[in-house]
């Protein structure tokens, strides 16, 4: 099965032994064989898209807040954010909330 996932949905993907997980917005987790860094070179050119860690990328326009050694997920979601990325990631938030404001 193939299924289009709409990138304004996409609140984060994790890598698990050779499994991708794509968690949506809505609670939908969708499943594929692959490795993250197959998914980098596409999503990662999104400016609204980081890899806080080596195991996740993160949809920003989902992000609520951005602590020392996580980030919180406007569903909840605590993922870890590795030691050295923090500004970096503080950054492109920041980055992030001004396009949409225009």
């Amino acid at each position: 099965t193939v299924k289009r996932i709409l990138l304004a949905e996409l609140v984060y993907c994790e890598i698990t032994q050779r499994i991708v997980s794509f968690y949506l917005y809505d609670g939908t987790i969708i499943h594929s064989k692959g490795t993250l860094s197959g998914l980098e070179q596409d999503i990662l050119r999104h400016a609204n898209f980081v890899k806080p860690h080596r195991s996740y990328l993160v949809n920003l326009r989902h992000v609520s807040e951005i602590k020392i050694n996580e980030i919180l997920t406007d569903t909840g979601k605590k993922i870890p954010l590795a030691r050295g990325r923090h500004g970096e990631i503080c950054q492109a938030f920041i980055s992030n909330a001004f396009e949409d404001a225009n």
